[in-house]
């Protein structure tokens, strides 16, 4: 009888991992074929034109927009407007 009661007890912690594991294990999968779809998409062209525009700023203003941190902020910036976008889109917040 306390061999059955033992099986029964592996058995449910092992349903219970299980249960607990598989919707990672589904988030996992979605957000790897996320990135894959994500990875095929193409550059748009005008980055190839990015280092002709890139070189052809002069020394003295490259200077200054990096002593600001102009980069910095832009990022800062745009990740700030993305995420009030996203959130603006979940119903019942935004």
């Amino acid at each position: 009888m306390s061999f059955l009661l033992t099986l029964l007890q592996d058995l449910f912690a092992w349903l219970g991992t299980f249960l607990l594991d598989l919707p990672l294990y589904v988030l996992s999968l979605l957000l790897a074929g996320l990135a894959a779809l994500i990875n095929d998409i193409p550059a748009p062209g005008f980055f190839s034109d990015a280092a002709g525009w890139v070189s052809a700023v002069p020394p003295l203003v490259a200077y200054v927009l990096q002593t600001m941190q102009i980069g910095t902020g832009m990022v800062i910036v745009l990740t700030a407007y993305t995420t009030r976008f996203l959130i603006r889109r979940i119903p019942f917040i935004g």
